[in-house]
């Protein structure tokens, strides 16, 4: 193959057969001949240098196979096989042609030697995270009134313990404004008492799952009304509430409470010189109310 490109060179420094007309053609077929002296001394970088400016001064497509022979001596695969091609794109009818096709053959199976194999990926494997089972929220309150009716024990005004009953309106919520009426009686006979007392109260708390926690400040007032001594008084009261509730199932509720009214009283009596007198006291009512609640809407 060394003969080959030293006849190609030769050829292309001689213009075909013809002798080099003009310094131009002179340069590049001294520069041809000098490549294919460094080439066979194994300076490869030269020759390629020497055999591209031979090329770019006189352009034969001779000097184009030459080319591809330093590229090939370099390994430069796919660059020989571009110069290889261009060769015979350009002298389609050379007899060297079986040869440079072998060639072109060669810088093929070296491109593909060269190129990095495929490597299989492995499989991805995503850990699929396992999600904790949904907590089921407690059910929504309806919206509308609530009404409570209940009973529970009371320590008297006057006269010590008392039976009493208590009806309760307030918002869906309970936790907001809410009126309550009680009415109360006394347990002894002598003398017997019968009270009631309208408060008006703000109701705030929180709730735990079905269970509801409350307090509730309170004023309003009420009557007093005694048999001996006879009489009846207006009263006002300054309360205080803490109770808890169970939701059974977002309209029925069963509350627990107690109460501590503090109970301005206006008392009345008459002595034996016939002089009525009013005395004015503060007492505490404390109560404790088991009310059952139902909400309407």
């Amino acid at each position: 193959m060394l003969a080959t490109l030293a006849s190609l060179l030769i050829c292309a420094a001689a213009g075909a057969g013809q002798p080099p007309t003009g310094p131009q053609s002179e340069d590049a077929a001294a520069l041809a001949r000098r490549s294919v002296i460094e080439y066979d001394a194994g300076e490869f970088d030269k020759a390629l240098a020497d055999a591209t400016r031979a090329y770019e001064l006189d352009p034969h497509p001779e000097m184009l196979f030459n080319l591809g022979q330093c590229h090939r001596a370099l390994g430069h695969w796919q660059q020989a096989e571009f110069f290889y091609r261009g060769f015979l794109r350009q002298r389609p009818d050379t007899e060297a042609r079986p040869k440079v096709e072998k060639l072109i053959a060669k810088m093929v199976a070296k491109q593909q030697e060269a190129a990095p194999q495929a490597v299989p990926a492995e499989p991805l494997v995503v850990p699929v995270p396992v999600l904790p089972a949904a907590e089921t929220p407690p059910p929504e309150r309806t919206p509308g009134a609530a009404l409570g009716f209940g009973a529970g024990a009371t320590t008297g005004v006057a006269v010590g313990p008392m039976v009493s009953v208590r009806l309760e309106a307030g918002l869906h919520t309970f936790y907001g404004p809410y009126l309550t009426l009680d009415g109360q009686t006394s347990a002894s006979s002598s003398p017997r008492e019968t009270s009631g007392l309208l408060l008006a109260a703000y109701r705030f708390g929180l709730k735990l799952q079905k269970v509801e926690l409350f307090a509730a400040p309170a004023i309003g007032g009420g009557l007093v009304v005694q048999t001996a001594p006879s009489g009846a008084s207006f009263v006002g009261a300054l309360a205080a509430e803490i109770g808890a509730a169970y939701d059974f199932d977002g309209r029925y509720a069963l509350e627990l409470e107690g109460e501590l009214p503090l109970v301005l009283l206006q008392q009345q009596a008459t002595n034996s010189d016939g002089m009525t007198t009013r005395t004015v006291s503060v007492v505490a009512l404390p109560a404790v109310w088991l009310m059952l609640r139902l909400t309407l809407g």
